[in-house]
């Protein structure tokens, strides 16, 4: 336990607990069953994450079509990109898909693939005919036959070309 933790227990007499500051990001559980619980999508993180989840919680349920459901969770940083790179989730018997949660208006660009800015202002690659799921130019997402691994390693460069100094050598 930090020393500062230690002290501030110390001076309550035990009764409050200290938390360490961290960053969270949201991502969205796909393709649920309209019997899925928040308790039961928490434990499937709990269990994908080795433990890392922490302090995740449900931020907003979604109704989807078809008697589906979606629900936005918000995860420690490390839970959230351990989740996303594995692309699924298992929730009771259904598999789940698990994408990086988009705030409306800053969706995915057409052109690099990359969230967070439009067309108009990307400066990044253009990968308008390459395979949204593997990134590989001659078929499209619908006829991919990627391993798994590929995916991951695609959606991982993806998450990389996002971060605030990709784009700027100065910073990098």
């Amino acid at each position: 336990m930090a020393p500062l933790a230690e002290a501030l227990g110390a001076a309550d007499g035990g009764n409050e607990l200290v938390k360490e500051l961290m960053q969270y990001q949201k991502v969205v559980i796909q393709d649920l069953d309209e019997l899925s619980s928040e308790a039961e999508v928490l434990e499937a993180i709990a269990t994908a994450t080795e433990g890392t989840a922490g302090e995740a919680k449900v931020v907003t349920t979604i109704a989807a079509n078809r008697g589906q459901k979606w629900m936005v969770v918000s995860l420690p940083t490390k839970a959230a990109s351990i989740a996303h790179a594995s692309g699924k989730l298992r929730v009771g018997y259904v598999n789940c898909r698990v994408r990086q949660w988009e705030e409306r208006g800053r969706g995915r660009c057409p052109r690099c693939l990359v969230a967070g800015h439009a067309s108009e202002d990307c400066k990044g690659p253009n990968r308008r005919d390459c395979c949204r799921a593997c990134g590989a130019t001659g078929h499209f997402e619908a006829g991919c036959g990627a391993s798994e691994k590929d995916k991951a390693t695609f959606r991982a460069q993806l998450t990389l070309d996002r971060s605030p100094t990709a784009g700027n050598p100065s910073q990098q």
